[in-house]
C-alpha cells in the first residue's frame, strides 16, 4: 500500500529564531524571551511579532532598553549575581570601573550629577602640595600661592611715566639729569619722554588729545607746569582761573575709559546746531553750539558715570541754560556760570555719577528761550581705574627775568602771579579728583640761588633739576 503524506499533525521545536531559516505550519520558536508558533507559512525572515504568519505560544518578558522596563542580565564587569540571586554592584577602583560614591571633595546633588566641591580657605603662608593631600587644602596653597605671584609681578613690573607737558625747556639740559629723568631712575619708572621744548599748558591740550587713545596705556602722566604758562599773561586778569580750568579738563580727559567727539554720528542732533569755530581748548578747534530752545543733542553710553565737554563764555549773560537727562531723568540742570578766565571760552566739564554701571541714553538740551548759546565738545565715561596724573606746580624766575626787555613780548609775570596761579591750580585739583591726582608745590624752589640756574639765566641747571626731582620725590 502506498505511503500516504498528511503533512505535520503536531508542534515542532525549532529553537532560537532565524532569520534565514524557512519555517512551516506549526514550527516553534523562541524570540527575545517568549515563544511562537506558525498558523500561516511565513516568508522566510519574517519575525515572529508579526501576527500575520505567527501566534503568540507562552508570552515571556523583553530585554530592558533605555526607555522600556524588561529583563536585564550582570555585564559580569561592574554589575554580579551571588550565589544567593541577589545581584549587586562592584566598588570601582584605580584599574576597573564600577560603582563611586560622594565625599568632601566630589558633591552628588539630588538628580544623580556630580560636580567638584571648590570650598576652601586661602593658606595663610605659602607651603609646597603635599602628596594625597585633600583637596580644600591644596586648593588654599593654590589660591594663596596665585595671590602671591600677582602681588610680586605688580611689584616687581616697572610703571610707565609719560611726560606730557614742559615748559623747562629740556631739550636744553643734559641727557639722563632731567628732573623727570631723576624721578624715573629713582622710582624704577619706564619713562617715555614726550615733552616739546618749551611747550605750554595751553598747547598741550591739542597735542595730548591727538596722541594719547583712551583709555591711558600710561601708569603716570606728568604734566610740569613752568613759568612759560604764566610769563606771557601773568598780570592779565583771569589768567590763574585759565590755568585751573585747562589743568582740570585736562586731567579729566586723561582719566576717561573713552570719548566721543561732537561730530560722531552716533549723536543725534535735533533744532538748530551750528559749528562754532576756533575754539580754544576744544578738542577738534570747534564745537557744536544752539540757541534753539528745546534743541537736543541725544547718545547712549554705558557706565555709572558720565562726563560731558562744555563751554561758558566771558561775556555776562550770554550762557544758556543746560538740562541733563539719563533714561528719561532730569539728572542735572544748570546755567555755566560767567568766565571768569582770560579767553573768551571757558572749558568746562559737566558730571554726572551714581547711575548702574549699564547702558544709558542721555539727552543734553538747551531748556530756556534766551537767545544765549549753548555748547557741546564731547562725552566720555571714565576709567574705573583711572592713571595717576602729577602736576608739578609753576616755578619762579630769576627777579630779573620778570622785567628784562630781552623777553618782551614776555614781561607780564610776576613771582606774585605764579603764587596765585599755584593756589588756584591746587584748590582746583583739590576740588575735583581724588588721591590719585597730585599737586606738587615748588614754591621754595629759588631761581635766584646761583646753584640752581644754568647760564642762560633761566632754565634749571644740573642742581635745579635734582632740587626739583627731590621735592616731587617726596610726594609720589
Amino acid at each position: 500500500m502506498a505511503a500516504v503524506k498528511y503533512g505535520t499533525i503536531g508542534i515542532r521545536l525549532r529553537g532560537e529564531w532565524e532569520a534565514p531559516v524557512q519555517y512551516e505550519l506549526l514550527n516553534l520558536v523562541t524570540f527575545d524571551g517568549s515563544s511562537y508558533v506558525v498558523h500561516t507559512k511565513p516568508p522566510v525572515g519574517t519575525l515572529p511579532t508579526d501576527m500575520n504568519y505567527w501566534q503568540v505560544s507562552a508570552q515571556g518578558t523583553s530585554k530592558a532598553t533605555t526607555t522600556t522596563p524588561g529583563t536585564v542580565m550582570p555585564d559580569g564587569i561592574t554589575t554580579e549575581v551571588k550565589a544567593n540571586g541577589a545581584m549587586s554592584v562592584k566598588t570601582a577602583t584605580q584599574i576597573t570601573p564600577g560603582a563611586v560614591k560622594g565625599s568632601e571633595s566630589i558633591n552628588v546633588q539630588e538628580d544623580g550629577r556630580m560636580d567638584l566641591n571648590t570650598e576652601f580657605t586661602e593658606s595663610d603662608d605659602l607651603d609646597n602640595i603635599l602628596p594625597n593631600e585633600e583637596f580644600p587644602i591644596m586648593l588654599g596653597k593654590i589660591s594663596r600661592a596665585i595671590k602671591e605671584t600677582i602681588r610680586m609681578s605688580q611689584i616687581t613690573k616697572p610703571k610707565s611715566i609719560r611726560l606730557d607737558c614742559d615748559s623747562f625747556g629740556l631739550l636744553d639740559a643734559p641727557a639722563g639729569k632731567l628732573f623727570i629723568d631723576l624721578i624715573s631712575k629713582s622710582k624704577g619708572y619706564d619713562l617715555t619722554n614726550a615733552a616739546v621744548s618749551g611747550q605750554t599748558l595751553f598747547d598741550a591740550w591739542g597735542k595730548i588729545t591727538s596722541e594719547i587713545s583712551l583709555p591711558s596705556p600710561y601708569d603716570i602722566h606728568f604734566i610740569n607746569l613752568g613759568f612759560n604758562d604764566v610769563r606771557r599773561w601773568g598780570d592779565v586778569e583771569g589768567i590763574a582761573s585759565d590755568v585751573a580750568a585747562r589743568m582740570v579738563q585736562l586731567v579729566k580727559y586723561l582719566r576717561l575709559k573713552n570719548i566721543v567727539k561732537h561730530n560722531d554720528e552716533s549723536i543725534v542732533y535735533s533744532g538748530t546746531w551750528l559749528e562754532a569755530p576756533n575754539i580754544d581748548g576744544s578738542i577738534l578747534g570747534e564745537a557744536k553750539y544752539t540757541g534753539t530752545q528745546s534743541a537736543s543733542a541725544t547718545f547712549n553710553f554705558t557706565g555709572s558715570n558720565l562726563s560731558i565737554g562744555t563751554f561758558a563764555l566771558k561775556e555776562v549773560g550770554t550762557n544758556g541754560t543746560i538740562e541733563i537727562t539719563i533714561d528719561g531723568t532730569v539728572v542735572k540742570t544748570i546755567t555755566p556760570s560767567k568766565w571768569e578766565g582770560r579767553s573768551v571760552y571757558g572749558a568746562t566739564v559737566l558730571e554726572v555719577t551714581g547711575l548702574s554701571d549699564s547702558a544709558h541714553t542721555c539727552v543734553f538740551k538747551k531748556i530756556d528761550a534766551s537767545a544765549n548759546n549753548i555748547y557741546f565738545d564731547w562725552y566720555g565715561v571714565p576709567s574705573d581705574n583711572p592713571p595717576t596724573v602729577i602736576i608739578n606746580g609753576i616755578t619762579k624766575m630769576l627777579s630779573a627775568s620778570y622785567t628784562n626787555p630781552v623777553f618782551d613780548p614776555f614781561v607780564h609775570g610776576s613771582a606774585a602771579a605764579i603764587a596765585d596761579t599755584n593756589k588756584v591750580v591746587r584748590s582746583n585739583l583739590a576740588w575735583n579728583f581724588d588721591e590719585k591726582v597730585i599737586f606738587i608745590d615748588q614754591s621754595d624752589y629759588d631761581p635766584d640761588d646761583n646753584y640752581l640756574v644754568s647760564a642762560d639765566s633761566i632754565h634749571p641747571n644740573d642742581f635745579g633739576h635734582s632740587w626739583i626731582a627731590d621735592n616731587v620725590l617726596k610726594r609720589i
